[in-house]
């Protein structure tokens, strides 16, 4: 009886919700974003109820064909929201979407993902894996479904999947792969590169179980054909986009009631394939949680010609033009609860990527006897099943205010761990990037490593860690180490670096062979130990002895001057970017964009380098300067990043490309000449420096009026007129 009342209710509630379809753009009606925003592009007025198609809720039979042609429906008309009102469906296979499609759910009751109550009411059910312990098994194809594109499907774009309960499916968009060359690191691998630049991809609301991909290399000819083995690849949200990626409000792994053990399972020990005696045999379950939770843009998933999924080799310390991938922009992942049991519970790669507010959560004293790929009898703690809560890269990254827990793993009947347990890192030598500006905020960070070099926080085996903080986190538990590594050549550098006000951490670890510029104050410790070499600056560190500091080589660093924010330029529009260079003379200077094209060389004076752009392309751009010295390169630095439109008002006035006025010779050493056309009323003119102060003051008379600037110092300066009642200024240099 209680059961025909529930089917009651669930209907009552589908027939109540299909008629009060949402359509609100629901990241914005969450978070408030002022003027326009990418999601706004989607067609969430353009609705499609898959009611109005065929779908019947909370009955047993395939809604499959209903929901196609409500896609079908969607995509037809240029995109729009294929929504389930309140109430479970049924889907017995993979679910493809189009480009510009939304699916979209009632909206939850209980708004927020991280509340153990949150449980949307509109559920997508997918076939449940039953497994079989003879012969082949049950099929792989039985169960492990997806919400993915359609291999027909060269792109996709502009796509969405919100406010949805999905259950024993993953969310997989990856695009076509094609080798563009080999990677020099690591090894000769081919380079695998996207056919498609993909953009525009929100998943919000979602909560996900049961989801999974099984290991396509188990079972080996050895093996029982019938074992089944989670592939540590696969991830609850795995997507491979160009730009504009958000993963918000989600809740991950929650309810798992699908895990199976396998008596009898067949594994390698030592050269030897045997079958696992009991108990030891319950260590060999299928778990729903041994993968990635959220993967953006960091796994090359690639399929064979039998379908078989594998994962391609990303290049070690990429730069924009090697992996343009890993410097997508636009990139969100947020106010996610996550839990995963092996792997990353959340791993991303951006420029100005931001990983904020999230929740990760694991399983203390977890125990296992097999190695991650599911073949081999773990026999020490070589074995990494890289369990980790946060690993990111890219550039101007910013990862706060989450809440992380990441265990490791032991090993049955030994004295061993795993090598994981990492609680936020970033990690250069293993698809990693460099770190170019990086902020690592008020997190707290539950985690337990077997290793001093596998910490709470970690800058892993970066080849160069520049312009990071690493401020105002709080550790639990009992390795709660800082560890920033940038030490295994002498190339190798740490810059401008600041490790400030972290509570409660044992020891704090800064390695590297060369560098220039540090803080390491205010860290409130339990009798923990610091590290660091000499030109970092060591403040007051209460709760920590300090070992001394070690020698580490200098190197030059720059910090950018000006503009020191977004700049809105009009197409055409010349910017004059500064940065200040550290410690001696370079060689050269040369400015590049995130391609890699060469933009110009800086000119150096007096430690200050300066260049001036002209940019008509619109969108972001990412700026950054290779210095030389002894003609070698020594270090990256960000200058800006520049939005660029065609008919916007310029936030700060910038020198315009065609200007009525002309300053010469530049440099210049006692003297400049200001060129003027014909028939112009000039007043106010002026010289300033950099930080805009005047320090000369003077007339212009005529077409071309001659100045002595010998009593000013070496350096920048612009000479500013008001022409015609518009100000115009021109930058020169003074020797």
């Amino acid at each position: 009886m209680r059961h025909i009342y529930t089917l009651l209710f669930a209907t009552m509630l589908s027939l109540l919700t299909a008629y009060s379809q949402p359509t609100d753009n629901p990241y914005k009606t969450r978070y408030g974003t002022d003027g326009k925003h990418w999601t706004d592009s989607l067609r969430w007025n353009s609705v499609y109820n898959v009611v109005s198609y065929g779908a019947v809720a909370n009955d047993t039979s395939d809604d499959l064909t209903a929901v196609n042609l409500a896609i079908a429906a969607a995509y037809s008309a240029g995109g729009g929201v294929v929504y389930f009102p309140a109430g479970t469906y049924v889907i017995n296979d993979d679910l493809h979407l189009k480009s510009g499609v939304i699916i979209r759910g009632f909206n939850p009751l209980v708004s927020d993902a991280k509340d153990a109550s949150y449980v949307p009411s509109s559920k997508l059910v997918f076939p449940q894996y039953i497994p079989s312990y003879t012969g082949t098994g049950t099929p792989k194809s039985a169960a492990f479904k997806a919400i993915t594109r359609s291999d027909a499907d060269s792109a996709i774009n502009n796509i969405a999947i919100v406010n949805l309960d999905i259950n024993r499916a993953i969310i997989d968009f990856h695009p076509n792969f094609k080798i563009v060359g080999i990677l020099y690191d690591p090894g000769a691998n081919p380079n695998f590169q996207p056919t498609t630049t993909n953009r525009n991809c929100m998943v919000f609301g979602i909560r996900s179980n049961n989801a999974a991909i099984p290991d396509p290399a188990v079972p080996t000819a050895t093996q029982g054909q019938w074992q089944r083995f989670p592939w540590r690849f696969a991830a609850n949200i795995d997507l491979y986009f160009f730009a504009n990626v958000i993963v918000a409000n989600n809740r991950l792994n929650d309810n798992i009631t699908d895990n199976f053990y396998q008596p009898g399972y067949i594994c390698k020990e030592g050269a030897v394939w045997t079958a696992m005696p009991s108990p030891i045999d319950t260590l060999a379950k299928f778990r729903y949680t041994d993968h990635y939770g959220i993967s953006v843009n960091r796994a090359k998933i690639i399929k064979d010609a039998a379908g078989k999924p594998g994962i391609k080799s990303i290049w070690w310390y990429a730069f924009p033009w090697q992996e343009p991938y890993l410097y997508a922009q636009g990139n969100e992942i947020i106010d996610n609860w996550v839990k995963t049991t092996m792997r990353i519970k959340i791993t991303a790669a951006g420029l100005g990527l931001k990983i904020l507010n999230n929740v990760t959560r694991d399983n203390y004293g977890k125990i296992d006897y097999l190695t991650p790929n599911g073949q081999n009898h773990n026999t020490n703690y070589s074995a990494t099943f890289e369990n980790r809560g946060i690993d990111f890269s890219g550039w101007n990254t910013l990862v706060e205010g989450n809440d992380v827990q990441a265990f490791i793993h032991g090993f049955y009947g030994q004295p061993y761990a795993s090598i994981c347990g990492e609680g936020i890192m970033n990690q250069g030598n293993s698809g990693g990037t460099i770190i170019n500006g990086a902020i690592i905020r008020n997190n707290l960070i539950n985690s337990i490593s077997s290793q001093e070099t596998n910490p709470c926080i970690s800058l892993y085996k970066v080849r160069e860690i520049s312009n990071a903080l690493v401020y105002g986190n709080t550790a639990v538990g009992p390795n709660k180490y800082i560890y920033l590594s940038a030490n295994n050549s002498a190339t190798w550098h740490i810059s401008n670096i600041t490790v400030k006000n972290n509570l409660d951490f044992n020891k704090i670890n800064i390695e590297c062979k060369a560098g220039r510029f540090g803080l390491l104050d205010s860290n409130d410790g339990i009798g923990g130990d610091l590290t660091y070499p000499c030109f970092v600056t060591l403040g007051d560190n209460p709760g920590h002895t300090d070992n001394g500091c070690y020698n580490a080589s200098s190197i030059m660093a720059g910090k950018v001057l000006y503009p020191t924010k977004d700049t809105l330029v009009n197409s055409g529009d010349v910017v004059d970017f500064s940065f200040r260079i550290s410690g001696g003379a370079a060689d050269s200077i040369k400015v590049y964009d995130v391609n890699k094209k060469w933009l110009g060389l800086a000119t150096l004076i007096d430690s200050t380098a300066s260049i001036s752009l002209s940019f008509s392309e619109v969108g972001k751009h990412y700026i950054t300067a290779e210095i030389k010295e002894a003609g070698v390169s020594q270090s990256w630095i960000p200058i800006t990043v520049v939005s660029v439109c065609n008919s916007c008002v310029t936030a700060t006035k910038k020198l315009s490309a065609i200007n009525p006025m002309k300053v010469f010779p530049i440099p210049a050493s006692n003297e400049i000449n200001v060129v003027l056309p014909s028939n112009t009323n000039v007043s106010n003119a002026t010289i300033i420096n950099l930080v805009g102060a005047s320090v000369f003051n003077t007339k212009i008379s005529g077409t071309t009026t001659t100045f002595d600037i010998s009593s000013l110092s070496s350096g920048i300066y612009f000479f500013v007129a008001s022409i015609n009642g518009k100000t115009e200024r021109v930058k020169f240099v003074k020797k």
